[in-house]
């Protein structure tokens, strides 16, 4: 059978696309295996060529049933760390007001110093919900009465979200005023 005489159909459900290698020989390949050979090969999306979304794009979530309070490691602050937005909603439960920020940190490539952040505030009683940095890293206090922590990437220059619980003495740290 000729190409051209295959029928034509706009779907792949349990059928093969079929493929021709380097040598004529005719292969043939599900539609998930397919899906993972173009993602792989398709660079991610920047301002100078299109592409794919880094899976950073992707809404990240923190949550926790403990009473205990959290310290959230967020990103890098060091000298070629983090550059753009972030925002992050704390929820306390099924009920109860969330509180909303935006997080901006505009990370140095020259010079050896940390990054210029700014966190505003924008909706929710924010209580007890602070913001730290030492000299590598910026942190979200998230207190016991707050269970759950999303955080969407908004813009990205450079750097990656980090996003784990961090074991750091917060008496060693520095609060990092909010913005209202």
């Amino acid at each position: 059978m000729k190409l051209n005489e295959a029928a034509q159909v706009n779907t792949v459900n349990n059928e093969y696309v079929t493929l021709i290698n380097a040598n004529g020989n005719l292969l043939k390949i599900n539609k998930a295996d397919l899906a993972e050979v173009i993602r792989d090969n398709i660079s991610v999306a920047t301002t100078d060529k299109n592409g794919l979304y880094g899976k950073s794009y992707v809404v990240k979530a923190f949550a926790t049933s403990s009473t205990d309070t959290k310290l959230i490691k967020l990103f890098s602050c060091k000298k070629s760390g983090f550059s753009g937005k972030i925002s992050l909603l704390f929820r306390r439960s099924e009920s109860g007001v969330i509180s909303e920020f935006s997080v901006y940190s505009n990370t140095y490539h020259t010079l050896e110093r940390i990054s210029d952040i700014e966190i505003y505030r924008h909706a929710g009683n924010h209580s007890n919900i602070a913001f730290y940095r030492d000299e590598e890293y910026v942190y979200a206090y998230m207190p016991s009465n707050y269970y759950y922590l999303y955080c969407k990437l908004e813009f990205l220059f450079v750097g990656k979200l980090i996003l784990e619980v961090a074991e750091v003495d917060i008496s060693t740290l520095t609060k990092i005023p909010l913005i209202e």
